[in-house]
């Protein structure tokens, strides 16, 4: 209940697989998505010299997980780090990290759970 409702815990059930190193290093190499880009010289109407980048994306469901912490606060202005921590991760968010928003890129929904205070 910390990720999913429980329709979802079971799909999560059914995908879910823990897998030795090389093959997880397999599926890291063939199972992420890589654009490549260029950029295009507006005057020339070609591509501009040195603007060839690839780009990797996770795929659409993957799961990170993190630590949200907030070092100590100096000075004794009421800022504490629970009030720091209440503030930003007290409810989920949607926000876009990483990724290129304009082609719907890196959206991702950040959800908080537990504290130890």
């Amino acid at each position: 209940d910390k990720i999913f409702d429980k329709e979802w815990q079971d799909i999560f059930k059914k995908r879910f697989m823990i897998l030795p190193d090389n093959s997880f290093d397999f599926l890291c190499e063939t199972g992420t998505e890589v654009n490549a880009r260029v950029k295009i010289d507006d005057e020339k109407k070609i591509v501009a010299k040195g603007a060839l980048w690839y780009e990797e994306s996770l795929p659409a469901e993957t799961i990170l997980a993190g630590v949200a912490w907030c070092d100590r606060v100096f000075g004794n202005n009421g800022v504490s780090q629970k009030s720091i921590l209440t503030t930003f991760c007290d409810s989920p968010i949607s926000c876009q990290i990483g990724g290129k928003a304009t082609i719907g890129k890196g959206q991702v929904r950040c959800r908080f759970t537990g504290s130890e205070a």
